[in-house]
């Protein structure tokens, strides 16, 4: 079975979650996550670790936006991979403060949700083959 495009109301409802990330609105962004929610972007950045707990996100988060400045997330369509879980194709554009390095490129983001809605596990990978292939689609 392969993953199904979801309708466009969720990915609506996606966009406005990403403008949390574009406002550097940490704070309202880290309530979306399990407290003990986890945030993995090893899959791109290599030598990153899994952050654990929206404390260590939010650290996490700060520390990403000190990197890049004026980084910005737009999802472009999403999956439903089953299973609570959701793959969201989004384009990342930033510019390194220190490099002056641009990045204009599509991501991926693999989201497990629990019974309440709220994010269980995200895990960024660089395409959106990785992510289905990862949520076994």
């Amino acid at each position: 079975m392969t993953a199904q495009p979801v309708p466009p109301e969720l990915l609506d409802s996606w966009r406005d979650r990403f403008e949390c990330w574009n406002r550097h609105e940490f704070e309202q962004m880290a309530q979306m996550y399990r407290e003990d929610g986890v945030y993995d972007a090893s899959a791109v950045f290599i030598g990153e670790a899994p952050i654990r707990g929206r404390q260590a996100m939010l650290a996490y988060w700060e520390q990403m936006w000190e990197v890049w400045e004026g980084a910005r997330l737009d999802p472009v369509r999403g999956f439903d991979a089953g299973e609570g879980r959701y793959v969201v194709e989004a384009r990342l554009g930033s510019t390194g403060r220190r490099s002056g390095a641009e990045t204009d490129r599509d991501v991926a983001f693999l989201y497990t949700l629990d019974d309440q809605g709220l994010i269980a596990s995200a895990r960024l990978f660089r395409d959106t083959e990785e992510a289905l292939a990862a949520a076994g689609r």
